[in-house]
């Protein structure tokens, strides 16, 4: 803005009128005209968007109770159920897509689903050490419905041949039945225990075998049919694998299988070029590389830092590699510059009571903890993980040596403190056998039994639709439904009112009560005949009636200023069904409806969720006051610019005038003394 401050004062005469404050108090004028109407209209922009945002706010409550209606959600108020249960002996639990009727649901529980269990003799020490002298010396554990069998005899190495075990040999023939056919399986002295896994897996797409804990373990494919074993030729083989007995084994010791290098090395040595490939049973092969620089140090780290392995250098000097599992082993091949050559060892110690609970305990199937059952004393305490018959345990303790006392006699009857069964109970009527303690219903709802019924006793749910939520949405839908149009008429017609563009308003409220004061229904009509009688003519026609129902019908009201609200009798005698023409269904659906046919709480939904998304009218709202904003900017810009030059330009005029008035003024004051000199000498 321009400083006319410059110009000064001009003399006491004629020219003492042209000065600063005069073009000041012009332009200042002019600008109350012209710029501050602009600036008022940008100063009340966000006072506009402010109040806009108070309507927005109830628009968003809006959405929020119309949302209690929603025909895509599993929270309609319509499906929402009231559940009032008695008795004792079973709890109920329901999803979120179930889909429930009113009515009654009686339970009575006969038995309990529960687990297998069993429990050794007592033992001072649950740190001390069971019998047993090698991984051969085993508790065999077995779930009737889930068949598997174990060999005895552990590998080193899976790819060495099968060894003798005390003093049995594994050469000739045996077969597997798979419960149908048999097949045959056949070794010799250079069958490695790779190549048996491999044949019995070959043989039928119904043979699973693997290794597990250094174990040859067989199943069916199915997981359930048992499989026979039976000795053909040569060795008793199945004898001495140990393959005849179904369950899994677990060994009174546990063993560390260590790999060294035959010779002792200088750690700076250079190993040379090549690689070694350290392969454990459930692990991938993992390839530690090396070049012309490598040291056996060198090696030692590479190996070490992996975590599936542990490196060091014994104390003859001799590089030593076992699985971070100590009890597994490896499968190595090398092809180094100077070789390594692996020797496998091993070193068995007896495990702790507390340690075979450990090693159960991993097995998914299973359950074992040491339990303290006395102040001195305690027990191994073993469970099937699951309930039911399928789940019964078989236990043989032949593996371990009779001379451990708390653990030869866990599989006896005396020791068998729990037996497995399912669930017996009979809800409506339909008897259920089970083997969890849940019942699913198709219906979503579930059933969980928790104690056993007396004859007499039953436990009842009782469902019915939860009509007092429907009243409580209904009557926040009107209550939301009042405070908006009160609030945008008050707006409406507030002369004051900042809002430019109230259309915008009268539209959203006008298109809100549009969908109120339809008719709304399931839309599928029904057909009929009808008879009118004219005195004695009787006419018969084809009757349709369009089954639409307005929201008047349904007890809402609606007063002489536009307010809505509820007639609570008419109302709750629909909810209640006492109403002769309408009931809850009608209810549904002139307030959710269906896909084809939306109920009233569904279009305002959608409707009021359209405002803010593209080329909605509020989204076209956000669009215009920006777009106003920026124009009105611009506009005052050129407008004070204008005004500007304007004063510049007078204000150059002013000092020009103030110059040949200031001139003229001086030449006059000359002639004037000379004038009044002539008249004096006179």
């Amino acid at each position: 803005m321009s400083d006319y401050s410059l110009l000064g004062s001009f003399s006491d005469g004629g020219a003492s009128g042209l000065n600063a404050e005069l073009i000041t108090k012009l332009k200042d004028a002019e600008t109350v005209t012209k710029v501050d109407p602009l600036t008022e209209e940008i100063e009340n922009i966000p006072l506009e968007t402010e109040k806009m945002d108070e309507i927005r706010t109830q628009i968003d409550s809006f959405i929020e109770i119309v949302d209690y209606f929603d025909i895509y959600s599993d929270e309609n108020i319509f499906n929402q159920y009231v559940f009032d249960s008695s008795g004792a002996s079973a709890v109920f639990d329901r999803d979120e897509s179930s889909v429930l009727e009113d009515g009654l649901i009686s339970v009575h529980v006969d038995a309990l689903a529960q687990k297998d269990i069993y429990q050794s003799d007592e033992v001072t020490d649950k740190i001390s050490t069971i019998g047993g002298t090698s991984e051969e010396d085993t508790i065999t554990i077995g779930i009737e419905s889930k068949p598997v069998y174990q060999s005895n005899v552990v590998y080193d190495n899976s790819s060495n041949t099968l060894s003798n075990v005390s003093g049995s040999s594994f050469v000739g023939d045996f077969t597997i039945n798979n419960g149908t056919t048999d097949f045959t399986i056949t070794t010799d002295a250079t069958t490695t225990w790779d190549d048996l896994k491999d044949q019995i897996n070959n043989a039928d797409s119904t043979l699973v075998a693997k290794f597990e804990n250094n174990r040859l373990s067989i199943t069916h494919s199915d997981g359930e049919t048992e499989l026979a074993f039976t000795s053909t030729s040569g060795d008793d083989i199945v004898s001495n694998l140990g393959l005849g007995e179904s369950g899994k084994k677990f060994a009174a010791v546990k063993t560390e299988r260590a790999y060294t290098g035959a010779n002792a090395v200088t750690t700076t040595d250079l190993v040379g070029e090549g690689s070694i490939t350290l392969t454990t049973e459930g692990k991938s092969s993992i390839t530690f590389n090396t070049n012309s620089t490598t040291t056996w140090d060198d090696l030692k780290d590479q190996i070490d830092d992996h975590p599936s392995y542990i490196a060091t250098f014994d104390n003859d000097g001799k590089l030593k590699v076992v699985a971070s599992d100590s009890s597994l082993a490896i499968n190595i091949s090398e092809s180094l510059d100077v070789t390594v050559g692996f020797i496998g060892s091993s070193s068995s110690t007896s495990r702790t009571y507390e340690e075979l609970a450990d090693a159960i305990n991993e097995d998914e199937d299973l359950e074992a903890s040491m339990e303290k059952v006395g102040d001195d004393s305690y027990k191994l305490i073993l469970k099937s993980a699951e309930t039911g018959e399928d789940n019964l345990l078989t236990i043989s303790t032949a593996g371990i040596i009779a001379s451990d006392a708390a653990l030869k006699d866990l599989g006896t009857a005396s020791n068998h403190v729990l037996t497995a069964q399912n669930l017996e109970a009979t809800v409506d009527g339909i008897n259920y056998n089970l083997s969890s303690n849940t019942i699913e219903l198709d219906s979503g709802l579930d059933i969980t039994a928790v104690k056993v019924d007396d004859s007499t006793d039953v436990t009842t749910l009782t469902v019915s639709k939860d009509t007092e939520a429907v009243t409580l949405a209904v009557e926040a839908l009107i209550t939301q439904y009042n405070s908006l149009y009160d609030m945008i008429n008050e707006e409406i017609d507030d002369t004051d009112s900042l809002i430019e563009d109230k259309d915008i308003l009268t539209n959203i409220l006008d298109t809100v009560k549009d969908m109120l004061f339809q008719s709304y229904g399931a839309g599928e009509p029904e057909y009929g005949s009808k008879t009118d009688s004219y005195g004695d003519i009787e006419l018969s026609y084809s009757n349709v009636t369009n089954n639409t129902i307005n929201l008047f019908s349904l007890g809402i009201e609606l007063d002489q200023y536009g307010a809505l609200s509820l007639d609570s009798e008419t109302f709750e005698g629909i909810i209640s069904g006492d109403n002769e023409n309408f009931d809850l269904d009608d209810l549904k659906n002139v307030f959710t409806g269906t896909y084809t046919n939306k109920g009233v709480g569904v279009q305002i939904q959608d409707y009021l969720k359209s405002l803010d998304s593209y080329q909605g009218a509020l989204y076209d709202y956000d669009l215009d006051v920006i777009e106003r904003q920026a124009e009105l900017e611009t506009k005052k810009e050129d407008e004070v610019d204008a005004l500007d030059v304007k004063y510049d330009a007078m204000a150059a005029k002013f000092a020009a005038y103030a110059a040949l008035i200031t001139t003229m003024e001086s030449s006059f004051s000359s002639l004037e003394l000379m004038i009044n000199e002539s008249t004096s000498d006179s």
